[in-house]
């Protein structure tokens, strides 16, 4: 099965209530929201391209500073339970940001950063299948991106925030 990225939107008041509430995080991603609010509806899984995802936005392996850099491994601290990472969020200023930032990278940019040596030299998860796979990772990683640009463009257009985490 492996690690998986997983992205949750939710409303600014979800996020307040979460802030207050930590230990309801994993509750309310599963089922429970506070009264009057409906549970987000915006979900992806972005599969084990997580981090490879994050290599083609910043070249690095792990980041945080810059807003392409935030859309995998951004965010506070709100949950520290999980196996493999803590559940961090994003504020709506974030999400902005993030959004902004990546409708400036196109699917062009990332093929062009896509070098399957530097993958396996840095240990992207998943490893040893940069090279091997070729082409077919990297078109794996761009249905990925999509996927993830087109998430931060329609939370970001609705002012929500993001939790986001691996599981």
């Amino acid at each position: 099965m492996g690690m998986t990225g997983q992205l949750v939107a939710l409303t600014l008041k979800q996020l307040q209530w979460l802030i207050n509430e930590p230990s309801k995080v994993e509750d309310f991603i599963d089922s429970e929201t506070p009264k009057n609010e409906k549970k987000p509806t915006e979900k992806i899984n972005i599969q084990k391209a997580w981090h490879g995802i994050h290599f083609l936005l910043t070249g690095e392996s792990y980041s945080n500073e810059s807003p392409l850099a935030m859309t995998i491994f951004g965010g506070t601290e709100i949950s520290k339970d999980l196996e493999y990472s803590t559940m961090r969020y994003l504020t709506p200023e974030q999400v902005h940001e993030i959004a902004t930032a990546l409708r400036d990278v196109s699917k062009k940019d990332l093929a062009q950063g896509y070098i399957p040596s530097a993958f396996e030299e840095n240990n992207i998860y998943p490893t040893e299948i940069w090279e091997s796979e070729g082409d077919k990772a990297l078109e794996y990683l761009l249905h990925y991106y999509e996927l993830t640009l087109a998430f931060y463009q329609s939370v970001s257009s609705r002012g929500d925030a993001v939790i986001l985490y691996i599981s």
